[in-house]
């Protein structure tokens, strides 16, 4: 996607790190809930990247947001708290890639009770029936947002997620941006084109929240 243009990969992957910290830092004083940190993620997102210039490329945003419905929502019976895509493409659309990965976020510490486990097993498993790819946790604690792979969950069950090795959203991105991250499967071109299609895309998924950032650089010449 963007390993030929380590300045524009770096730039991006930094951003959403920063989005996503700073977002889980306000929410955690005013004691804001997983999925509704994971909510205001996606909006900050968009808020700061949109319409984003870098060394040629032009960054544009789309968020979605479902609506809790209760003990009976779609995130319980899917494992999903998050969904998030990104698209690099060349205008002439000679290069044209795109990632997403399915989020179940957890507060660092819920997971040491014998309950708390094996709840998000059954998540990391229905994430992972629909990828194993694209599927993480998030973890929300004191030192920012930190990525496990879900595949890293089940291979250690008994396992707290916090003590399981981990990567930083920069780290995550820059592996996705590098194309050795992701799932191509997750994303689709007209969810970066409008917040309906998201909204439908993630529903499907069972996801409360979606952003899909897309990436456009100058034509390529063969």
């Amino acid at each position: 996607m963007l390993e030929h243009d380590e300045l524009v990969r770096n730039v991006i992957a930094d951003m959403i790190r920063s989005a996503a910290d700073n977002t889980l830092t306000k929410q955690l004083r005013r004691g804001a809930q997983e999925a509704a940190i994971s909510a205001r993620i996606a909006e900050r997102i968009e808020a700061t990247m949109q319409n984003l210039q870098i060394n040629g490329y032009l960054v544009e945003v789309v968020s979605a947001d479902i609506p809790d419905r209760g003990p009976g929502t779609l995130e319980k019976r899917t494992g999903v708290d998050l969904f998030l895509a990104i698209r690099v493409r060349s205008e002439d659309d000679v290069m044209n890639i795109s990632k997403g990965i399915l989020i179940q976020a957890k507060s660092e510490g819920d997971g040491g009770r014998a309950a708390e486990r094996d709840r998000l097993l059954g998540q990391c498993r229905k994430m992972s029936d629909r990828s194993t790819k694209g599927a993480y946790v998030w973890v929300y604690g004191s030192a920012g947002v930190r990525s496990v792979p879900a595949t890293e969950v089940l291979r250690f069950p008994n396992s707290r997620v916090e003590a399981l090795s981990s990567r930083n959203v920069a780290e995550q991105f820059r592996d996705i941006l590098d194309c050795v991250a992701g799932d191509e499967k997750l994303a689709n071109d007209q969810i970066f084109e409008s917040a309906e299609a998201l909204g439908a895309w993630i529903q499907d998924y069972g996801a409360k929240a979606g952003v899909a950032i897309d990436v456009t650089g100058p034509p390529i010449f063969l």
